[in-house]
C-alpha cells in the first residue's frame, strides 16, 4: 500500500501545481480573450507540437466560434487539456508575441528563449520558424508601407484638391468683391438716373411753356410786321408829298400864293409829320421789342442740346440695366458655386482629419512592427554569427583534410617511384638471365615501359603541380595556376565537385575498338577518358596505377588480340576563338530544347538554328540523285552542312545542330570543334522533361534508358564534352537557361581532341 500510494502522492502535487498555474491564467481570462489573437499564436503552438492541424482548423475556422474572444477561449481550453506542456507553450507564445501579458502573469521580463521549439524541432526548426516569422513581419511591413504610400498619395491629392479649392475660393471672393462694387455702382447710377428723370421732367415742362411763349411771340411778330409794312407805305406816300411840296416852293409867287392860300395845310402837314415821327419812334421801339422777343432762339439750341443729352442718358441707362441684370445672374451663379465649394471643403477637411488620424495610427503600428523586426534581426545576426563560427571550424577541418590528402599523395608518388625503380632492376636481371634474342626483345619492352611510366607519372602529378605541363602549353592555353590558397577557398565554400581545369586527367574506356600496343616516343599529353570522380575514387585509381605499372614492366607483357586495350589516348589542347556549333544530347529532347533556347530573349543574336531538313538537304535534284553514287551524295551533303556551319560562324553566332553523335567525328575532321552538352536525366527529374520529349507517350524508364545509352555513346567521341548535372535544374524552363549558360562557359574553355583526329 505505501508503494502504491507513492505515485499518486507524487502526481497530486504536480496536478495541484498545474491547477494553480491555470487558475492564475483563468483569473486574467477575460482580459486575455479580448486582447489575444489566436491566428497569431497557433503557428508557434503547432511548432511546439502542443496542438495539431485539426485543432488549429477548429479554433480558426469553426462556425461555433464567430468572435475572436470565443476562439481565444477555446484555444485556452485546448491548451489546458494538454497539461503542463500546454501551459509552458502558452507562456512561451505570450513571451514571444505579447510580452506585456507575459510580464503581467509571471512577473518576469520576457527573454524569448523558444525552449520548447528547441526541444521538439531543434535549432533548425527554430531557425525555420524564425525565418517564417521574419517573412510574415516583412510581408506585413510591406503591406503597411504600401498602405502608407497610398495614404500619402491620397493625402497629397487631397492637399492639391484643397489648394485648388482655396484658389477657387480666392477667385470667388474676388468675384464677390467685384459684384459688390458693381452693386454699389448700380445704386449710385440708379440715384443719378432718378435725378436725371426729375431734371428731364422739369426741362420738359419748361420746354412746353417756352413753346407756348414762342407761338405767341410769332403771332405778335406777324402783326407788327403788317403794321410796319403799312407804316412804310404811309411814309413813302408822305415823302412823295414832301417832294412835291418842295417843288412847289421853288416857284416863288406861286408858292407864296399857295403859302398864303394854304397856311392851314402846312400846319396840318407839320402836325402829320410830328405824328408820323412819333409813330416811327413807336414803331422802332416796337421793332426793338420784337427783336428782343425773337431772342429765345438760343434757348432752342440749349433745349436741343438737353434733348440730345437726355437721349444719351436713356441709352446709357438701358446699357446699365442690361449690365446690372447680367451681373446679378453671375452673382447668383457665383454664390451657388461658393456654397457648393464650401460644402466640399468641409467634407474634405473632415476626410483629411480622418485620414490624418488613420495615418498616425498606422505610423504607431509600423513603429511597433519595426521595433519587433529589429529584435528579430538582432536574433538573426546572432544566429548568423554562430553559423559563421561553425562554418569557420568546418573550413579549418577541410583545410587540414586537404593537407593530409597532399601528404598521402606525396607518399603515393614516392611509392610509385620506388616501384618503378624496382621494376627497372627486375628488368635488368631478366635481361641478364635470358638469351640474346630474348634479351633484345625484353629490352625493347622495358624501354617502352619506362617511357610510358614516366609519361604516366608526369600526367598523374598534374592535379598537384599544374605547372609540370611545361611553360609552352600553359602559356598557349592561358589557364591560371591552381594554388593551395584557391583550393582552400574552393573547399571552404562548397563541397560539390568542380569542372576539370587545365591539369585534369581525362579517362576513357574503349569498349568496341581495339588499339594495338605501340611504343610512345617523345613527349605526349596522356589523358584518362571516362567518368572519373573526385573523393574516394582516388584511392582506387592509385591501386589501378600500381597494377598497370606492374603489368607494363612484366616481361610477359605482349599484345594479345583477345584483350581490350588500355583506356588511354594521346590528346592535344586547342583554343578556339570563333563561335563553336552546339550539339545537344540526348537526341530525344534536343529538338524541343533547341527551339526553347531560341525563344529566350536576345537568343536570336547569339544562336542560329540549322534544322535537320536543311542539314540533310542534298545539293542535287532527284534525277541527279539516282545517277550519283551513294558516296558522292553523302560527300555533297557533308560539304553542304559544313558550308552552312561556316556561314553561321562567319556571322559570329553559335550554330544549333540537330545532329546525332556519330556525325561529330566528321565535323572534327573538317576542323570544326562543336560544343557537346549532355543533359543528365534521372528518375527524379524525368517528369520535368515531358514537354521536351519528341514522343509524348514514352514511359519514364524508357526515357532514362535512352539518356543513359546516349551518355555511354559520348565516351566514344574523340573530343571533350560537358554535362549538365541533374541537381542544377528542376523544370524545362530552368534547363534552357542552364544550357545557355553552359554554352557560353564551354566557349571560353580549352578543347581537348585526340591527336589522331587532328
Amino acid at each position: 500500500l505505501p508503494g502504491a500510494n507513492a505515485p499518486g502522492e507524487a502526481d497530486s502535487p504536480a496536478e495541484e501545481e498545474e491547477e494553480v498555474l491555470w487558475e492564475k491564467i483563468e483569473s486574467a481570462r477575460h482580459q486575455l480573450t479580448r486582447s489575444l489573437n489566436p491566428a497569431k499564436l497557433t503557428p508557434y503552438l503547432r511548432q511546439c507540437r502542443v496542438i495539431d492541424e485539426q485543432d488549429e482548423e477548429e479554433v480558426l475556422s469553426s462556425c461555433r466560434f464567430p468572435y475572436k474572444s470565443n476562439r481565444t477561449g477555446h484555444l485556452m481550453d485546448i491548451l489546458r487539456n494538454r497539461g503542463k506542456r500546454g501551459y509552458e507553450a502558452f507562456l512561451e507564445s505570450l513571451e514571444f508575441y505579447y510580452p506585456e501579458h507575459f510580464t503581467q502573469l509571471t512577473g518576469r521580463e520576457p527573454v524569448q528563449r523558444c525552449s520548447m521549439i528547441l526541444d521538439e524541432e531543434g535549432p533548425e526548426g527554430l531557425t525555420q520558424f524564425l525565418m517564417l516569422e521574419v517573412k510574415k513581419v516583412r510581408a506585413q511591413r510591406k503591406e503597411h508601407l504600401v498602405r502608407e504610400h497610398q495614404l500619402k498619395v491620397k493625402n497629397q491629392a487631397l492637399e492639391e484638391e484643397q489648394t485648388r479649392l482655396g484658389q477657387q475660393l480666392q477667385e470667388l471672393l474676388k468675384v464677390q468683391e467685384r459684384c459688390q462694387r458693381l452693386r454699389e455702382e448700380w445704386d449710385s447710377n440708379s440715384m443719378e438716373l432718378l435725378r436725371l428723370k426729375d431734371e428731364n421732367y422739369m426741362l420738359a415742362m419748361r420746354y412746353a411753356q417756352l413753346c407756348e411763349e414762342k407761338n405767341l411771340a410769332v403771332l405778335r411778330s406777324r402783326d407788327l410786321q403788317l403794321l410796319v409794312d403799312q407804316l412804310k407805305c404811309k411814309v413813302s406816300s408822305l415823302e412823295e408829298e414832301c417832294r412835291l411840296l418842295r417843288k412847289h416852293k421853288s416857284t416863288g409867287p406861286q408858292r407864296e400864293a399857295e403859302e398864303r392860300g394854304q397856311p392851314d395845310m402846312v400846319s396840318e402837314l407839320q402836325a402829320e409829320n410830328q405824328r408820323l415821327t412819333a409813330s416811327l419812334q413807336e414803331l422802332q421801339s416796337m421793332l426793338q421789342a420784337a427783336s428782343e422777343a425773337q431772342a429765345p432762339g438760343s434757348q432752342r439750341i440749349l433745349l436741343d442740346i438737353l434733348e440730345h443729352d437726355w437721349n444719351e442718358a436713356q441709352d446709357e441707362r438701358q446699357e446699365l440695366c442690361q449690365k446690372l441684370h447680367s451681373v446679378q445672374s453671375e452673382l447668383q451663379w457665383a454664390e451657388e458655386l461658393r456654397d457648393k465649394y464650401l460644402q466640399e471643403v468641409e467634407d474634405l477637411q473632415l476626410k483629411h482629419r480622418t485620414l490624418q488620424k488613420d495615418c498616425d495610427l498606422y505610423k504607431h503600428r509600423m513603429n511597433t512592427v519595426l521595433s519587433q523586426l529589429e529584435e528579430i534581426e538582432k536574433e538573426r545576426d546572432q544566429a548568423i554569427q554562430s553559423r559563421d563560427r561553425v562554418q569557420l571550424q568546418y573550413s579549418q577541418s577541410l583545410v587540414e583534410k586537404d593537407q593530409y590528402r597532399k601528404r598521402v599523395r606525396a607518399l603515393e608518388e614516392e611509392r610509385d617511384e620506388l616501384r618503378s625503380k624496382f621494376s627497372q632492376v627486375e628488368g635488368v636481371e631478366s635481361t641478364l638471365e635470358a638469351q640474346l634474342p630474348q634479351c633484345q626483345g625484353n629490352r625493347d619492352v622495358c624501354t617502352s615501359s619506362y617511357s610510358l611510366c614516366s609519361n604516366l607519372s608526369s600526367t598523374w602529378s598534374l592535379s598537384d603541380n599544374p605547372s609540370s605541363l611545361g611553360n609552352g602549353v600553359m602559356d598557349t592555353l592561358g589557364v591560371p595556376e591552381v594554388t593551395p590558397e584557391s583550393e582552400k577557398d574552393i573547399n571552404r565554400l562548397s563541397t560539390f565537385p568542380f569542372p576539370p581545369c587545365a591539369g585534369s586527367i581525362l579517362r576513357r574506356q574503349r569498349e568496341n575498338e581495339s588499339v594495338p600496343f605501340k611504343r610512345a616516343e617523345g613527349w605526349a599529353a596522356l589523358a584518362v577518358w571516362g567518368g572519373g570522380e573526385s573523393g574516394g575514387a582516388g584511392r582506387a585509381g592509385c591501386v589501378g596505377r600500381g597494377r598497370l605499372l606492374a603489368l607494363v614492366h612484366s616481361p610477359t607483357c605482349l599484345p594479345d588480340p583477345d584483350r581490350s586495350p588500355k583506356p588511354y589516348s594521346v590528346v592535344r589542347p586547342l583554343v578556339v576563338q570563333a563561335p563553336r556549333p552546339v550539339v545537344l544530347s540526348p537526341e530525344c529532347i534536343a529538338p524541343r530544347l533547341i527551339r526553347n533556347l531560341l525563344d529566350l530573349p536576345t537568343s536570336r543574336l547569339d544562336f542560329h538554328l540549322c534544322p535537320a531538313s536543311e542539314q540533310e538537304q542534298s545539293a542535287a535534284t532527284p534525277s541527279q540523285e539516282n545517277c550519283m553514287a551513294p558516296g558522292s551524295l553523302q560527300d555533297q551533303r557533308k560539304s553542304r552542312r559544313i558550308r552552312t556551319i561556316r556561314e553561321c560562324i562567319g556571322k559570329n553566332k553559335h550554330c544549333l545542330l540537330e545532329l546525332g553523335l556519330q556525325r561529330v567525328r566528321d565535323l572534327i575532321k573538317s576542323e570544326i570543334y562543336p560544343i557537346i552538352i549532355h543533359v543528365e536525366v534521372t528518375e527524379k527529374n524525368v517528369r520535368g522533361l515531358r514537354s521536351l520529349l519528341r514522343k509524348p507517350g514514352q514511359r519514364d524508364s524508357d526515357v532514362v534508358k535512352l539518356c543513359r545509352s546516349a551518355e555511354q555513346g559520348l565516351h566514344a567521341l574523340p573530343c571533350s564534352w560537358a554535362r549538365v548535372d541533374a541537381q542544377s535544374w528542376c523544370h524545362a524552363e530552368e534547363l534552357v537557361k542552364v544550357v545557355r549558360r553552359c554554352v557560353f562557359q564551354e566557349q571560353n574553355r580549352v578543347v581537348w581532341v585526340e591527336a589522331g583526329e587532328l
